[in-house]
Protein backbone atom coordinates (compact mmCIF):
# COMPACT_ATOMS: atom_id res chain seq x y z
CA UNK A 1 0.00 0.00 0.00
CA UNK A 2 1.07 3.71 -0.71
CA UNK A 3 0.77 5.83 2.10
CA UNK A 4 -0.29 9.85 1.92
CA UNK A 5 2.95 11.17 1.94
CA UNK A 6 4.01 8.94 -0.85
CA UNK A 7 0.96 9.25 -2.96
CA UNK A 8 1.04 13.07 -3.01
CA UNK A 9 4.73 12.83 -4.22
CA UNK A 10 3.48 10.79 -6.77
CA UNK A 11 1.21 13.46 -8.06
CA UNK A 12 3.63 15.78 -7.62
CA UNK A 13 6.08 14.08 -9.82
CA UNK A 14 3.58 13.16 -12.19
CA UNK A 15 2.61 16.96 -12.17
CA UNK A 16 -1.55 16.03 -11.98
CA UNK A 17 -3.20 19.14 -12.08
CA UNK A 18 -5.25 20.09 -8.69
CA UNK A 19 -8.89 19.24 -10.37
CA UNK A 20 -7.44 15.19 -10.71
CA UNK A 21 -5.90 15.01 -7.80
CA UNK A 22 -8.72 13.74 -5.26
CA UNK A 23 -9.20 10.56 -8.45
CA UNK A 24 -5.73 10.23 -8.44
CA UNK A 25 -5.47 9.71 -4.51
CA UNK A 26 -8.49 7.45 -4.65
CA UNK A 27 -6.46 5.28 -6.85
CA UNK A 28 -3.10 5.45 -5.61
CA UNK A 29 -4.24 4.44 -1.23
CA UNK A 30 -6.57 2.09 -2.61
CA UNK A 31 -5.22 -1.66 -3.26
CA UNK A 32 -4.21 -1.63 -6.45
CA UNK A 33 -6.54 -4.28 -8.74
CA UNK A 34 -5.14 -7.51 -10.38
CA UNK A 35 -5.75 -5.46 -13.66
CA UNK A 36 -3.40 -2.39 -12.41
CA UNK A 37 -0.91 -4.94 -10.65
CA UNK A 38 -0.70 -6.50 -14.39
CA UNK A 39 -0.66 -3.23 -16.12
CA UNK A 40 2.47 -2.04 -13.88
CA UNK A 41 4.01 -5.39 -14.81
CA UNK A 42 3.71 -4.69 -18.52
CA UNK A 43 5.26 -1.28 -17.76
CA UNK A 44 7.67 -2.80 -15.81
CA UNK A 45 8.73 -5.91 -18.44
CA UNK A 46 9.30 -3.18 -21.32
CA UNK A 47 11.29 -0.29 -19.55
CA UNK A 48 14.51 0.15 -20.92
CA UNK A 49 13.35 -1.72 -24.43
CA UNK A 50 12.95 -0.32 -27.58
CA UNK A 51 10.17 -2.11 -29.61
CA UNK A 52 7.32 -1.66 -32.58
CA UNK A 53 5.11 -3.71 -30.63
CA UNK A 54 2.28 -2.42 -28.57
CA UNK A 55 1.59 -4.29 -25.80
CA UNK A 56 -1.10 -6.45 -26.51
CA UNK A 57 -4.94 -5.44 -25.27
CA UNK A 58 -6.42 -7.29 -22.12
CA UNK A 59 -9.81 -6.82 -21.64
CA UNK A 60 -8.98 -7.87 -18.18
CA UNK A 61 -7.25 -4.12 -18.10
CA UNK A 62 -9.19 -0.88 -17.79
CA UNK A 63 -8.64 2.94 -17.90
CA UNK A 64 -8.14 3.00 -14.01
CA UNK A 65 -5.98 0.16 -13.82
CA UNK A 66 -3.50 2.03 -16.15
CA UNK A 67 -4.13 5.25 -14.32
CA UNK A 68 -2.91 3.54 -11.69
CA UNK A 69 -0.11 1.53 -12.92
CA UNK A 70 1.07 5.06 -14.95
CA UNK A 71 1.54 6.68 -11.51
CA UNK A 72 2.86 4.12 -9.55
CA UNK A 73 5.05 3.26 -12.06
CA UNK A 74 6.83 6.60 -12.59
CA UNK A 75 9.25 6.41 -9.18
CA UNK A 76 10.64 3.01 -11.35
CA UNK A 77 10.68 5.12 -14.80
CA UNK A 78 12.86 8.00 -12.61
CA UNK A 79 15.26 5.76 -11.15
CA UNK A 80 15.68 4.29 -14.48
CA UNK A 81 16.49 7.43 -16.03
CA UNK A 82 18.68 8.60 -12.94
CA UNK A 83 20.76 5.13 -13.88
CA UNK A 84 21.52 6.72 -17.21
CA UNK A 85 22.49 9.77 -16.53
CA UNK A 86 19.29 12.03 -18.31
CA UNK A 87 19.02 14.92 -17.25
CA UNK A 88 16.60 15.02 -14.63
CA UNK A 89 14.84 18.09 -16.67
CA UNK A 90 13.75 15.25 -19.15
CA UNK A 91 12.14 13.23 -16.81
CA UNK A 92 10.11 16.02 -15.37
CA UNK A 93 8.64 16.53 -18.36
CA UNK A 94 7.99 12.95 -19.48
CA UNK A 95 6.55 12.22 -16.43
CA UNK A 96 4.31 15.34 -16.56
CA UNK A 97 3.22 14.02 -19.76
CA UNK A 98 0.60 12.01 -17.53
CA UNK A 99 -0.46 14.50 -15.68
CA UNK A 100 -1.29 16.65 -19.15
CA UNK A 101 -3.12 13.36 -20.75
CA UNK A 102 -5.16 13.31 -17.52
CA UNK A 103 -6.17 16.97 -17.67
CA UNK A 104 -6.43 16.75 -21.39
CA UNK A 105 -8.93 14.06 -20.55
CA UNK A 106 -10.87 16.18 -18.49
CA UNK A 107 -11.17 19.32 -20.62
CA UNK A 108 -12.54 17.07 -23.79
CA UNK A 109 -14.71 14.85 -22.00
CA UNK A 110 -15.66 16.54 -18.26
CA UNK A 111 -14.40 13.72 -16.03
CA UNK A 112 -11.65 12.53 -14.72
CA UNK A 113 -10.14 9.41 -16.62
CA UNK A 114 -7.37 9.08 -19.18
CA UNK A 115 -7.88 8.43 -23.00
CA UNK A 116 -5.04 7.45 -24.66
CA UNK A 117 -4.55 4.32 -21.78
CA UNK A 118 -5.10 1.93 -25.04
Amino acid sequence: MIGQHEAAALLELCAVAQADRRDCLQLLLSAPSPGATHAFAVLTGRLGRFTDDPAAPDPGIFESDWLCALLRFAPALAGHHASLGIDQAITAGTLADVGLQIAVHRLAHGQFGLETWA
